[in-house]
């Protein structure tokens, strides 16, 4: 049994498409009682994915640190259930004491959660009796019992003005840009089947989560139009994890802005602070 993983990107991956068919994700302090749930619960043939079995069937008992390829492993199988059959029902077991991380399964994944929470002296007494460490049923329940923990609240992002020169707010809207609904389902299906960082990959940094859908020849012509072709074409499209492509449109922004100074002094770029005085 594994306690809470660190790396909350793996843990919590935003990158997973929507499911196609019906998922429920059981929630609870750890012990064979979760398992028992879903075996009592499910149609015969539905498929259970659990990271704690990942691991055991991975390690085969062997120490090490078995957690990242697990998680690995089973966010794979969540991407796969994109292209899995409406009609197929499939149980994901996770600890999740906290209600934010409840509500993460239901919205990223549309899932039905299930809390199955027997009692501390009884979760104390099935771990015991399984042979689990029941410093992790003492962990779940101080996570239990303070729900926002671990929230990180949303931070005003200054980098905009600080890189560009723009006045907060002179931005046009994601939608005026090309990055509303169609984006979206773009990147939906972009990531369902690419689910990896394309220059991660490339570039020998691994296996990086992919998170954007990045436009490798702008879609954005110099005057300012609109070029549909490039928008929607895969082959213009590449997966990106967030650093990746950050830095994809610095180096955009920096190429597409003159550099230098005029023989006055005064900077050729017109977004330049100094322009605006």
């Amino acid at each position: 049994m594994n306690g809470p993983s660190t790396n909350r990107a793996a843990a919590y991956p935003t990158w997973l498409p929507m499911p196609a068919c019906t998922v429920h994700a059981v929630a609870g302090p750890p012990g064979p009682h979760l398992r028992q749930f879903v075996q009592t619960h499910c149609r015969p043939g539905a498929a259970i994915i659990d990271l704690d079995e990942i691991i055991e069937r991975l390690s085969q008992g062997r120490p090490g640190a078995w957690a990242a390829p697990a998680l690995e492993e089973r966010n794979r199988r969540l991407a796969d259930l994109a292209k899995a059959p409406a009609d197929e029902e499939v149980w994901l077991i996770t600890l999740s004491p906290r209600q934010w991380q409840r509500d993460w399964w239901a919205t990223h994944l549309n899932a039905r959660v299930h809390l199955v929470d027997p009692g501390k002296p009884a979760a104390m007494a099935a771990a015991v009796a399984a042979g689990l460490n029941v410093r992790f049923v003492h962990s779940w329940y101080e996570d239990y019992a303070d729900p926002d923990g671990w929230r990180i609240p949303p931070v005003r992002d200054t980098r905009e003005r600080h890189l560009t020169g723009r006045a907060p707010g002179a931005r046009p809207p994601a939608s005026a840009r090309g990055y509303g609904t169609n984006h979206g389902t773009m990147r939906t299906k972009l990531l369902a089947r690419q689910p990896w960082c394309q220059r991660c990959e490339a570039e020998g940094r691994g296996r990086v989560p992919a998170t954007d859908l990045n436009h490798i020849k702008p879609f954005r012509r110099p005057d300012g139009s609109f070029d549909g072709k490039l928008f929607g074409d895969p082959a213009n499209h590449e997966a990106l994890c967030k650093t990746c492509h950050n830095a994809h449109g610095a180096r955009t922004d920096r190429d597409a802005s003159p550099l230098g100074s005029g023989g006055d002094g005064r900077p050729l770029d017109p977004n330049h602070p100094w322009n605006r005085r």
